[in-house]
C-alpha cells in the first residue's frame, strides 16, 4: 500500500481503496484500476481493471461490456427539461426516504 503521509489513517481504516488512472492507455489496457489494499473483515485484496465508457458515464469491468445510461442525453447539455429535473428529484425523494426508514 503506497499511501504516502497517511500511515496512521490507513491503520485506523477498515478499508481502503485506491484508485490509479491510465494516463496514457493503449486500446487493449483499463482507463483505470480500482485497487483494495486493506479489508479488516474480509479476506479478498487485490485489483480490479475498469474501462470508461463515455456514453453511460459508468466504469465497466471489460471493454466489450455494455452499460445502460441512467439518464437520457438531452439534445442540448445546457438544457436537461423539465421531465429529466422532476426524474431526478424524485429519484433523490425516494433514496432519502428509504435511508430515512
Amino acid at each position: 500500500m503506497d499511501i504516502k503521509g497517511t500511515g496512521s489513517i490507513t491503520d485506523l481504516a477498515d478499508n481502503v481503496f485506491t484508485v490509479w488512472r491510465n494516463k496514457n492507455k493503449e486500446p487493449s489496457e483499463p482507463d483505470a484500476i480500482l485497487q483494495c489494499d486493506k479489508q479488516r473483515n474480509g479476506e479478498w485484496e487485490g485489483k480490479i481493471s475498469l474501462w470508461f465508457d463515455s456514453v453511460s458515464l459508468h466504469y465497466l469491468e471489460t471493454a466489450q461490456s455494455i452499460s445502460t445510461p441512467l439518464f437520457e442525453n438531452s439534445k442540448n447539455s445546457d438544457d436537461l427539461g423539465e421531465n429529466s429535473i422532476s426524474a431526478i428529484k424524485s429519484s433523490l425523494h425516494s433514496s432519502n426516504a428509504a435511508i430515512a426508514a
